[in-house]
């Protein structure tokens, strides 16, 4: 603890809250279009399973992962749905800044933010997913600037995330294999969460929302949207 506070005064943490001020200058947190903003409800769930058969193809092909991939459809979605040439949402990356840490065992989340211009219309996919890839690394290299830093210094409130559960973590209930995850809280300020999860020959599509700020056609729509785009 006594280290991560000399940090937020050190050389490096300045550096690196530099480096996100010149990478998201010129972008505002991509928001949905809503008509109640702050209103708190309950969160809902959309899924949705698809072959994933030619994705992981498509990924080992260009020597990519699929993470990358949702990525750039979610970018792309975000972007057909918000109007907006340049998007930005929240992630996660591993925490594993140090060489010491990469050598342990156990969860080193870090929620990240992550852009994409997609000003030409006919931004490839490929080319997205190594925007992505670079992202990722700059992100664990410039890991001494936390997220809330980011949120409350640069003045921006994500809106939307997106998450790709690289455990395959499933249980069988009733014959079929469902993700074990957390219960929901009953009721929730978030606004819209994506979630990709892997399992065995398809990917569950997992789209989570506040009901009280989205409506279920809105989100069925996203989500069908997701599927076509990949």
């Amino acid at each position: 603890v006594h280290e991560d506070v000399q940090n937020l005064s050190s050389p490096a943490y300045l550096m690196d809250k530099d480096y996100y001020a010149q990478c998201f200058n010129g972008y505002g947190m991509t928001v949905l279009d809503t008509a109640t903003p702050r209103a708190i409800g309950a969160l809902k769930r959309i899924s949705r399973a698809m072959p994933s058969q030619e994705v992981t193809a498509f990924c080992t092909a260009h020597s990519l992962t699929p993470n990358l991939f949702y990525m750039a459809v979610y970018s792309l979605v975000l972007s057909v749905l918000c109007g907006e040439n340049k998007v930005s949402f929240e992630g996660m990356n591993h925490g594993r800044k140090s060489k010491r840490q990469r050598q342990t065992y156990g969860m080193f989340v870090k929620t990240v933010p992550f852009y994409a211009d997609l000003t030409q219309t006919d931004t490839p996919v490929l080319e997205l997913m190594q925007c992505f890839k670079h992202q990722m690394m700059q992100n664990v290299r410039h890991a001494n600037f936390p997220f809330t830093h980011f949120c409350r210094d640069l003045h921006r409130q994500p809106s939307n995330s997106f998450s790709y559960q690289m455990l395959s973590l499933f249980i069988e209930v009733d014959g079929r294999q469902v993700p074990i995850r957390e219960l929901p809280p009953r009721l929730s300020t978030e606004n819209v969460s994506l979630v990709i999860y892997p399992n065995t020959d398809e990917d569950i599509i997992e789209l989570c929302y506040n009901e009280a700020r989205y409506s279920e056609a809105q989100m069925l729509q996203m989500c069908d949207m997701v599927i076509q785009v990949t």
